[in-house]
This record gives structure tokens, sequence and C-alpha cells, in this order.
């Protein structure tokens, strides 16, 4: 196992940045999160040297936007699990233009990282949604 270099080090703090700052903790990772469960959202990033494969969609979708014509629409049965503390997301409206929405939830709490912050409350909506498909 190699030892981490300086921009190893870089990259763990602008994820932790992003943590604290995608996340409703108030500027308190600790109180989420234990170092631990911290350390271990970093550590595959440094192991396998992904963090920049990781952000390619970001770069992506900066590029070369998602974008529909107006007869375009995708007619596959789809959920919107809205957490308020999503950085960017698009008016139910637009949404609905251009995909088949059968479940809009709203919900009461999360961020950008909902999977790991309010993991209950996702898969409680994904089991909602998928029932009536058995």
């Amino acid at each position: 196992m190699r030892c981490p270099t300086e921009r190893d080090v870089r990259i763990a703090g602008w994820i932790l940045e992003k943590f604290r700052n995608w996340l409703g903790c108030d500027g308190d990772l600790l109180r989420l999160f234990t170092r631990d469960e911290l350390l271990a959202n970093i550590t595959p990033y440094w192991m396998t040297e992904t963090i920049y494969s990781s952000l390619r969609m970001y770069f992506e979708g900066v590029r070369a936007p998602l974008g529909m014509q107006d007869n375009e629409r995708v007619n596959v049965p789809a959920a919107v699990a809205h957490f308020p503390g999503e950085l960017l997301f698009p008016p139910p409206v637009w949404v609905d233009r251009g995909f088949n929405v059968e479940q809009w939830t709203g919900m009461p709490r999360g961020g950008h990282f909902a999977a790991r912050e309010q993991p209950e409350l996702l898969a409680d909506d994904l089991r909602c949604f998928f029932r009536q498909f058995r």
C-alpha cells in the first residue's frame, strides 16, 4: 500500500468539503457521520486512484447538458425522490414533459448524498414505487 501524497490529502479535503456543504449538518460532519464512516468514503478513491473518473459525469453534464427535443419522451415508468437539499433540481413541469413520472415524493430532509444521509427514506420510496410491478 502506498503512502498518501499531498494530492491525496487535497482530494480528501475536497471530498469532505462537499459532504460538509451539501449535507444538512450545519457544518458539523461528525453530527451525521463518524470519522471511520468519512474515511470509508474517501479510502476507495485513494486506493484505486479513481477520483477523476468519478467526476467525469459532472464534467460531461456541464459540457453537454441533458436536453430533449419537444417530441422526445421516455415512456418507462419513473419515480422522483426530491430531497430538499439537492443542489440543482429541475421544476416538476420540466421533468413531466420528458418522463412518465408515476410517483413524485417530496422528501422532508436530505440532500445530494441522500442515499448516504437518509437511506431509510430512499429505500422506503423505492419499495413503494416498485411494489406496483410485482
